[in-house]
Protein backbone atom coordinates (compact mmCIF):
# COMPACT_ATOMS: atom_id res chain seq x y z
CA UNK A 1 0.00 0.00 0.00
CA UNK A 2 2.62 2.30 0.89
CA UNK A 3 4.70 2.11 -2.09
CA UNK A 4 1.66 2.59 -4.75
CA UNK A 5 1.20 5.60 -2.07
CA UNK A 6 4.48 6.69 -2.83
CA UNK A 7 5.23 5.93 -6.30
CA UNK A 8 2.31 8.10 -7.54
CA UNK A 9 0.11 5.73 -9.14
CA UNK A 10 -3.68 5.62 -9.72
CA UNK A 11 -5.28 2.69 -8.56
CA UNK A 12 -8.44 1.08 -9.74
CA UNK A 13 -10.73 -1.46 -8.30
CA UNK A 14 -13.40 -3.00 -9.62
CA UNK A 15 -15.00 -5.96 -7.28
CA UNK A 16 -18.33 -7.82 -8.15
CA UNK A 17 -21.06 -7.11 -5.46
CA UNK A 18 -21.79 -10.67 -5.41
CA UNK A 19 -18.37 -12.08 -4.88
CA UNK A 20 -18.17 -14.88 -2.36
CA UNK A 21 -14.93 -15.88 -2.75
CA UNK A 22 -12.86 -12.32 -2.10
CA UNK A 23 -16.06 -10.23 -0.37
CA UNK A 24 -16.78 -6.41 -1.15
CA UNK A 25 -15.35 -5.45 2.25
CA UNK A 26 -11.71 -6.75 1.26
CA UNK A 27 -12.08 -3.94 -1.94
CA UNK A 28 -13.20 -1.68 0.53
CA UNK A 29 -10.61 -1.72 3.27
CA UNK A 30 -7.82 -1.73 0.31
CA UNK A 31 -9.26 1.30 -1.18
CA UNK A 32 -9.73 2.91 2.48
CA UNK A 33 -6.06 1.87 3.62
CA UNK A 34 -4.31 3.20 -0.09
CA UNK A 35 -6.68 6.83 0.20
CA UNK A 36 -4.89 7.03 3.87
CA UNK A 37 -1.49 6.40 2.51
CA UNK A 38 -2.24 9.02 -0.31
CA UNK A 39 -2.48 6.98 -3.52
CA UNK A 40 -5.66 7.67 -5.74
CA UNK A 41 -7.98 5.10 -5.82
CA UNK A 42 -11.17 4.43 -8.04
CA UNK A 43 -13.26 2.00 -6.56
CA UNK A 44 -16.15 0.48 -8.43
CA UNK A 45 -18.36 -2.17 -6.93
CA UNK A 46 -20.18 -3.81 -9.95
CA UNK A 47 -23.87 -5.03 -9.86
CA UNK A 48 -24.53 -8.56 -10.48
CA UNK A 49 -20.97 -9.63 -10.94
CA UNK A 50 -19.59 -12.26 -9.15
CA UNK A 51 -15.54 -13.39 -8.70
CA UNK A 52 -15.07 -14.28 -12.30
CA UNK A 53 -13.24 -11.98 -14.31
CA UNK A 54 -14.66 -13.11 -17.72
CA UNK A 55 -18.19 -12.03 -16.62
CA UNK A 56 -19.62 -9.08 -18.82
CA UNK A 57 -20.42 -6.40 -15.68
CA UNK A 58 -17.00 -7.20 -14.34
CA UNK A 59 -14.98 -7.08 -18.25
CA UNK A 60 -17.14 -3.28 -18.90
CA UNK A 61 -15.90 -2.02 -15.79
CA UNK A 62 -12.47 -3.28 -16.35
CA UNK A 63 -12.44 -1.70 -19.70
CA UNK A 64 -13.80 1.60 -18.54
CA UNK A 65 -10.89 2.19 -16.32
CA UNK A 66 -8.45 1.20 -18.34
CA UNK A 67 -9.85 3.73 -20.74
CA UNK A 68 -9.84 6.11 -18.13
CA UNK A 69 -5.84 5.17 -17.87
CA UNK A 70 -5.52 5.57 -21.76
CA UNK A 71 -6.67 9.25 -21.79
CA UNK A 72 -4.26 9.97 -18.82
CA UNK A 73 -1.16 8.99 -20.25
CA UNK A 74 -2.39 10.33 -23.88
Amino acid sequence: VGVMAAAGHTVAIAHGRADYVCQPQAAWRLTQALRSAGAEVECEFVAGAGHSDSEPALVDALIRASDRFRDLLA
